[in-house]
């Protein structure tokens, strides 16, 4: 059996490039869940897997100074990059024509048993599967749902055209969406926004491939308490309340420590000349962040759950923060199973926010209780890489 991951996957060797060149946001997230799901699958016998990328580097010149994607200049053996223009508004086109001929290989190779695993709702990438499946009517293709298309980008910097063109993009999707055969959602609101109507489909909210060590203790000086957030600092996510909750917390020993860049930044980094407590550092690699979240003494994310996309929303984050054994704070959203009530330290919706965020942090800075181990036991029963990549294979052949 042959397996083919379309997905924007790129390798560590890469991220320094991709960092250097980047003008906004680099989806680190995102790029660790494909990793993962790569992982998952590749430790499956009798599996002969293979990983097509286009990978997710911003579009120039809003995204990323690349304006033709080639490949990176350090060499990597594990995935394979299509070359693409990088410039918005062309980008799509050219990268769905330069995976159209790429995947032509696997589509006419001989395997009786072949499919494909899409990874998220990119029009590319979906127009690519459907192509190979023209050539071949045998193949099967899973998408990979993490976030629906219309909600990928809640910056408040999103202009008239960007707007347009992405309604456009949603329509036109949707239409190349019949090529598919089943569905994996994070929430299982999403089933109401895609078209999976009787197809099958599983609802999975997060993954992980390694065994974590659980710990409770922050790795940091006891005169120190640091309360991390690693993501997109924009004001939808809840960024700016974040930021304002120091206000509301006296302890002199308290540092907020912002990893990640958006468009609330330049609030943060204003704020943070006000209050030294406040360190806010930009874009930083998942190395530095994962360093961040064994020093943290608190984790939290602060995306609110007052809009409707939260239904059709599980942040990865949260995954990881509870993952780590350390207290995590958040809101419980829409998307979210009732089960993490109990995992969290949840965020009350009433009044505002940025004092409930306080109050919530100042309670899992105080209690003593251990959820870490109960999450992990949670987590390893649900959400390995290589259970998940079973129930794929489940999803599309009735079996592992």
């Amino acid at each position: 059996m042959k397996i083919l991951i379309l997905c924007g996957v790129f390798a560590k060797e890469n991220e320094e490039e991709i960092i250097k060149n980047a003008t906004a946001p680099v989806e680190f997230s995102a790029n660790l869940f494909q990793e993962r799901l790569i992982g998952g699958f590749n430790a499956l016998e009798n599996i002969e897997v293979s990983v097509l990328s286009a990978p997710f580097i911003g579009a120039y010149p809003t995204g990323s100074k690349i304006k033709n994607f080639k490949s990176f200049k350090v060499s990597q053996e594990k995935y394979r990059y299509v070359p693409f223009c990088n410039i918005w508004g062309i980008r799509n086109f050219s990268r769905t024509a330069s995976l159209k001929k790429s995947i032509k290989a696997f589509a006419k190779d001989g395997c009786e048993k072949k499919l494909i695993v899409v990874y998220c709702t990119h029009t590319p990438f979906i127009k690519a599967a459907e192509y190979a499946k023209k050539l071949d009517p045998k193949i099967k293709i899973c998408l990979y749902v993490p976030d629906l298309p219309q909600y990928m980008n809640l910056s408040e910097n999103r202009g008239f055209i960007y707007n347009v063109a992405k309604k456009y993009d949603i329509a036109s999707m949707t239409k190349h969406m019949k090529c598919i055969d089943t569905f994996v959602l994070l929430t299982k609101h999403m089933k109401d926004k895609l078209p999976v109507e009787d197809k099958p489909y599983r609802v999975i909210e997060g993954i992980f491939d390694f065994i974590p060590s659980i710990s409770n203790e922050a790795e940091n000086s006891v005169s120190e308490k640091y309360i991390v957030y690693t993501g997109k600092l924009d004001k939808k996510f809840g960024a700016v309340s974040l930021v304002d909750s120091m206000r509301h917390m006296n302890d002199e020993s308290l540092r907020l420590v912002l990893c990640g860049s958006g468009d609330s930044f330049e609030y943060a980094k204003a704020e943070s000349e006000k209050d030294r407590r406040i360190i806010p550092l930009g874009q930083v690699t998942p190395k530095v962040a994962e360093e961040w979240r064994r020093k943290a003494s608190v984790l939290v994310n602060p995306r609110p759950n007052s809009e409707e996309y939260t239904k059709y929303s599980f942040p990865s984050k949260n995954v990881e923060y509870l993952l780590s054994g350390k207290p995590t704070v958040a809101y419980m959203l829409d998307g979210m199973p009732d089960i993490y009530r109990d995992f969290i330290y949840e965020i009350n919706h009433d009044g505002e926010a940025s004092h409930a965020i306080a109050k919530a942090i100042e309670n899992a800075l105080s209690e003593k209780i251990e959820k870490g181990n109960a999450y992990y036991e949670y987590a390893k029963e649900k959400l390995s890489a290589t259970q998940i990549a079973t129930q794929i294979l489940k999803l599309n052949y009735g079996r592992g």
